[in-house]
């Protein structure tokens, strides 16, 4: 009895270990066909390996594959949806036994990945297009086709390592010419099942930024909050940002909250890092400065908002909100308001080239013309050009701040509300207080088309002490009298545009004189004026100065 229990051990320790050893001298390249049958049955994708095929049980059960292919969409714009020059699994081998499913490793080797959207809409990764390749087999949620099957009866799969080495990623959408590229991307991927919870990190570079991030998802459930969290670093720019929240998903609703920080010690060096191709090389030094961002951001498909933003600039400050409606023609509403802003310490930081004038124009001594409304001649109408403001969204925009410091001195309650729409700029209000006992505020629309902006709008100013105002300006009024330029009240239109300025409808109370009419500027190397006004009364003789100045001898 005791030999045949020996004999039986023997015999299945034999067994085993055949099963064991046998399959690593298996020509696994036979199956090949089969491999890429069971890949078009549940993708609907043709799978090519040109390369080897191999699989053993020991001392880890581990496949791979070279040279792996699988194919696209017979409409994408490339033959190839993912191009792998090795595939490498490993398996845990006692947690198999007990019917559990753990991965050890999935390495893939020089991964290129290409993510499209075709003109139609459909997007290549949605493998749900297969279009019956699977026949009647089933589907989850008890579609047609066959009773789904419970949830409790899939086994769980773990992933500890998913490795990628070398890849790229490309995207592209035909619908709207877009193209992206992450390259040299090098990641790792751990998963606790398939529905997680996940987390990665790793570096690539992205339309040739470099980047390296970290990302964590929770177990996304349905009905319910999955945490989230996501943190990027440009390396170059010694810039940061982390988003940390959580994404809910309900029967007809998917929520992102959370809260979004970024840092950085340039602004200048991180806009020239990303592919804006908008900054010049020698950046405004307002830009060049350390910077901060702060805001609770809330986001759904229909809308999205950003709460209690605070953006530090340098020596600026503004805090705010952000709101938006998402569809085919968006509606933003932003609002923003600062306490003290140091216009001097801002000007400062300018670079020379940027506080010195536009370069000038050319020559044409030739003054517009003008008539006793103001008006110039009708230019031609302009179509709408690639210059034009953008009509495809709406936008309205608030902005107070309480007290700009400016050449020494305070201007108080700057307060600005603009709304975009249809394409044009409505500039509904825009009032301060300035020095000298004096106020200003402006309205109009400001357009663009391909002759460049124009803006038209209505300008009122008052003040009681004018002296004062000018003097802040810089304007030196040692010749005029001190009793003179004391009060000022004007109303005007004006319309801006090109290289000419026009007020029209001018009415303007200088101390006792009234002047009405209106004028326009050529803003030229060689200025050109032209001038209509009628005047009621002036006493050019209290503006003049007085006998004194005039018996000096002449320079």
């Amino acid at each position: 009895m005791k030999k045949v229990a020996v004999g039986v051990v023997v015999l299945v320790v034999l067994v085993v270990g055949a099963l064991l050893v046998l399959p690593s001298f298996w020509d696994w390249n036979a199956e090949k066909g089969r491999m890429a049958a069971l890949v078009k049955e549940h993708t609907g994708r043709d799978l090519e390996i040109a390369g080897n095929v191999s699989l053993h049980l020991l001392p880890t059960p581990a496949f791979s594959a070279r040279e792996v292919t699988l194919a696209n969409l017979a409409e994408g714009s490339g033959p190839a949806m993912v191009r792998l020059e090795e595939l490498r699994i490993s398996i845990g081998l006692l947690p198999l036994l007990r019917g559990e499913i753990l991965v050890n490793s999935v390495t893939l080797v020089k991964p290129e990945v290409l993510l499209e959207v075709l003109p139609d809409g459909r997007a290549n990764w949605n493998f749900a297009a297969a279009e019956g390749a699977a026949g009647e087999r089933p589907q989850v949620g008890g579609a047609p086709g066959g009773t789904a099957e419970p949830q409790a009866a899939v086994r769980p799969i773990r992933v500890d390592s998913f490795l990628i080495e070398n890849g790229v990623v490309h995207y592209r959408d035909a619908r709207s010419g877009r193209e992206e590229t992450l390259s040299d991307l090098n990641a790792e991927l751990a998963a606790d099942s398939l529905v997680g919870p996940f987390a990665a990190s790793g570096a690539g570079v992205y339309e040739k930024v470099p980047l390296e991030f970290d990302f964590s998802l929770g177990q996304v459930i349905e009905g319910g909050a999955t945490p989230l969290s996501l943190s990027l670093r440009l390396p170059q720019a010694a810039a940061g940002g982390s988003f940390v929240g959580a994404l809910s998903r309900h029967a007809d609703l998917q929520t992102l909250r959370g809260r979004l920080q970024a840092e950085g010690e340039n602004l200048a060096r991180v806009l020239r890092a990303l592919p804006l191709g908008t900054l010049p090389s020698e950046s405004p030094g307002l830009v060049a400065q350390p910077f901060s961002l702060a805001a609770e951001i809330g986001a759904s498909s229909t809308e999205a908002s950003a709460e209690a933003v605070r953006l530090v600039l340098g020596p600026l400050s503004l805090e705010g909100r952000v709101a938006a409606v998402l569809g085919e023609a968006p509606d933003i509403t932003a609002s923003f308001s600062t306490k003290t802003v140091d216009l001097d310490a801002l000007l400062a930081l300018a670079p020379e080239a940027a506080q010195s004038g536009t370069a000038p124009a050319a020559e044409n001594p030739a003054p517009p013309a003008v008539d006793g409304s103001g008006a110039a001649p009708a230019a031609g109408a302009a179509g709408s050009g690639p210059a034009g403001l953008p009509s495809g969204i709406s936008a309205s925009l608030e902005l107070n701040a309480q007290a700009l410091l400016y050449r020494g001195q305070t201007v108080r309650q700057l307060q600005a509300a603009a709304r975009l729409e249809d394409g044009r700029l409505q500039v509904t209000r825009a009032t301060v207080q300035l020095p000298g006992s004096s106020d200003a505020s402006v309205t109009g629309t400001l357009t663009a088309d391909a002759q460049g902006p124009r803006f038209s709008g209505q300008v009122e100013a008052e003040s009681d002490n004018l002296r004062g105002l000018l003097a802040w300006l810089g304007v030196d009024l040692g010749m005029v009298p001190a009793e003179r330029l004391r009060r000022m009240v004007l109303k005007t239109g004006f319309d801006a545009g090109g290289d000419q300025v026009v007020l029209r409808n001018t009415d303007l109370r200088l101390d006792v004189s009234r002047l009405t009419g209106g004028a326009a500027i050529a803003l030229r190397q060689r200025p050109g004026l032209g001038i209509a006004l009628n005047v009621d009364r002036l006493n050019l003789d209290a503006y003049l100065p007085g006998q004194a100045a005039a018996a000096a001898p002449a320079a």
